[in-house]
């Protein structure tokens, strides 16, 4: 069973409810206006961007809350002068490092996609590579911020499970998902 893939609506509840919670009111006023179009409805400047980021974001997390609210904290800045907490358009990960990784270092990453954590035992059990490989990868791929060690094994960064698993579809080393 897989959980259920959430809408950029539902998704912007939870962050908007997170965000009471923890006492900020961000300010969208930094956002590009590149206009999410609402035809037969008024819909205020901020509230088209609004409306804008949280379907961006739930296109580009493919609807998991977990990443979404990874990116959300990776989008807000405090204002050195005023305080005021603003959002602006979260960066993806760079695609060009992980495309260009040998296979050793993509079979690493299936096998940490795979199975959220993983030590370097579990790597080896489920690929074959020599200790040697499995060194050389993780240590790559914690370099370039796509892996994250976690005592006493590692697994993907939040902010790189979107890009990873995209890019192992299109590698043919996991199967796609259908919604």
């Amino acid at each position: 069973h897989t959980l259920p893939v959430w809408t950029a609506d539902e998704l912007r509840a939870l962050i908007e409810r997170r965000s009471t919670q923890a006492g900020i009111a961000p300010d969208f006023s930094a956002m590009v206006d590149d206009g999410v179009f609402e035809f037969g409805e008024d819909v205020s400047v901020t509230e088209r961007r609004k409306r804008g980021y949280f379907e961006r974001l739930a296109e580009h997390v493919g609807g998991n809350p977990a990443i979404a609210l990874d990116y959300w904290r990776r989008s807000l800045f405090v204002e050195a002068v005023t305080g005021t907490v603003t959002v602006r358009t979260f960066d993806t990960p760079p695609t060009e490092g992980l495309a260009a990784l040998p296979m050793p270092a993509l079979f690493v990453l299936r096998v940490l996609l795979q199975m959220d954590f993983a030590d370097k035992a579990a790597i080896h059990a489920s690929t074959d590579l020599s200790d040697m490989q499995i060194s050389d990868a993780l240590r790559r791929l914690e370099r370039m911020g796509a892996v994250t060690q976690m005592p006493p094994g590692y697994q993907i960064a939040l902010n790189w499970w979107t890009t990873v698993a995209r890019l192992l579809a299109r590698q043919n080393l996991i199967v796609r998902e259908t919604r």
